[in-house]
């Protein structure tokens, strides 16, 4: 089969274009792993978003509960409730800033001593640009304080248990 080097390099020319505009797939395990791991003495553990949540956020937070929220027991249930986010974005003086915050209840039950321990808190987060940026540049600030929510979340936990 003869291939028209012509014809070839057009199809790589056109591949080559179609390529970059295809959004970047988001890793978020190298987020994760700024992260605090947290061990809980029961067997189950679970969690529930109430409301809205970005899917940068939904995912950032079901992954640090997948992978550093550790169970070891023999009875009881960890789970994570969380509500109330918002993320507000105003002018500054040459600039931009979003302010992040997210509500949280964490409940820790066992029923073999009819016990139950509630955690409830609120976490914050910021971000600002200044000078001269695209809407690109701001999108990495909003992802940056995203990813700052959960890592401050989880030091909340870690030391509120």
């Amino acid at each position: 089969m003869v291939i028209n080097s012509k014809l070839f390099i057009f199809y790589a020319f056109i591949i080559s274009i179609f390529l970059n505009f295809i959004p970047p797939s988001f890793s978020y395990e190298k987020d994760i792993k700024l992260f605090n791991k947290i061990f809980f003495d029961v067997v189950e553990k679970d969690f529930e978003f109430k409301g809205y949540f970005p899917d940068r956020v939904r995912n950032l937070t079901s992954g640090w509960i997948n992978n550093k929220v550790k169970i070891s027991g023999v009875d009881g249930k960890v789970s994570f409730v969380f509500f109330e986010y918002e993320e507000k974005t105003k002018l500054i003086d040459d600039g931009k800033r979003v302010d992040i915050s997210m509500s949280f209840n964490l409940n820790i039950t066992k029923s073999s001593l009819s016990k139950k321990k509630i955690i409830q808190g609120k976490v914050k987060s910021y971000g600002e640009i200044k000078g001269s940026f695209t809407l690109n540049d701001f999108d990495e600030v909003i992802n940056n304080a995203q990813t700052e929510l959960i890592k401050i979340f989880s030091s909340d936990i870690k030391n509120k248990i």
